[in-house]
């Protein structure tokens, strides 16, 4: 491709939860912190969610269906800001229809990541279109924040969608509150099919296909792992893209979901400790799998109903 994205831009991750008002505690409790009050609740919807828009948002080329009504609040989630000018957001699956087409789908889970492309964001797009059929899933101008949001539909290309947006400023009004998001894993269907479209789409060099066969753990029990992975550097943080094969700690997710981002993943030292005991006895969030990738071990905790991602830790 001759316009290709640039993935050290990428400056937020964003999930998709039921509950937006236990998410939220559930992260303050986890990390131990304060996070910003919520925005307007559903009741409010959808006239002053859309008043944030300077242009009517659309949704596949059309305009926006009415919001789900899923019996829960709908809250939109102040997001959780990072060091570096990064971000994760979470939103409940009710308050927009992208997230309302992912939930119902997936679950609750990551729905993509975002990057910021500038005077590159269209003809990055039309290229995608072009070359790949890549369509657009939702846009969103919005005001007072710089820049629009436009979702593209590159799972088949990449595993996930991913959010393309012209400006990435966030006016320097950001308190950090959660420690920066260090990787990310991605799972794939195809991994050397997957590489390929990671390098074409991206201005990346392509990256080393490896193996790893080790034991592991699963839920608490000992499992012989083995699986394929490529890691992508050149974004913030690292990237690894994975097969989840039956015998791979990603392998439930990918039986559920075929693809998509399985964790996202925090360096934890000193807190480290800290951190398990408030995500196992203050939240009741089990560990889903431990596994050792590049002398480091991952401890992977099954939070992503709760908190829009499951999370990892390592040192």
């Amino acid at each position: 491709m001759k316009n290709k994205a640039h993935l050290e831009t990428i400056n937020h991750f964003s999930c998709v939860v039921l509950d937006a008002a236990k998410c939220h505690k559930a992260w303050e409790k986890a990390f131990n912190v304060q996070i910003p009050a919520m925005m307007a609740p559903q009741e409010d919807m959808p006239d002053d969610l859309l008043s944030l828009f300077n242009n009517v948002p659309t949704y596949r080329g059309g305009p926006w269906p009415e919001p789900k009504d899923y019996g829960v609040d709908q809250p939109l989630l102040a997001p959780f800001y990072q060091p570096e000018q990064k971000m994760i957001e979470v939103k409940a699956a009710g308050c927009m229809p992208s997230l309302t087409e992912f939930y119902d789908r997936f679950g609750a889970g990551v729905q993509y990541f975002g990057i910021v492309e500038g005077d590159n964001r269209d003809p990055f797009l039309d290229e995608l279109k072009e070359r790949y059929s890549v369509e657009k899933l939702e846009e969103l101008f919005y005001d007072p924040m710089p820049g629009d949001f436009c979702v593209a539909e590159t799972e088949k290309l990449l595993g996930f969608n991913i959010c393309v947006k012209q400006d990435g400023a966030l006016n320097g009004l950001i308190e950090e509150s959660i420690p920066a998001t260090i990787e990310a894993a991605i799972v794939v269907p195809a991994l050397e099919e997957a590489v390929r479209n990671w390098t074409e789409i991206f201005e990346i060099q392509e990256p080393e296909i490896r193996t790893v066969m080790e034991t592991g753990l699963l839920r608490g029990k000992k499992k012989e792992f083995s699986f394929r992975y490529a890691r992508v550097d050149g974004a913030p943080f690292v990237l690894y893209l994975v097969e989840g094969t039956a015998a791979s700690p990603f392998a439930d997710f990918a039986e559920k979901n075929g693809f998509g981002i399985h964790h996202i993943t925090f360096r934890m030292d000193e807190d480290r400790a800290a951190f398990i005991a408030r995500m196992k006895n203050g939240l009741g969030i089990d560990v889903l799998t431990e596994y050792d990738l590049e002398d480091r071990h991952y401890i992977v905790f099954d939070s992503a109903e709760l908190m829009g991602a499951n999370i990892a830790i390592t040192r």
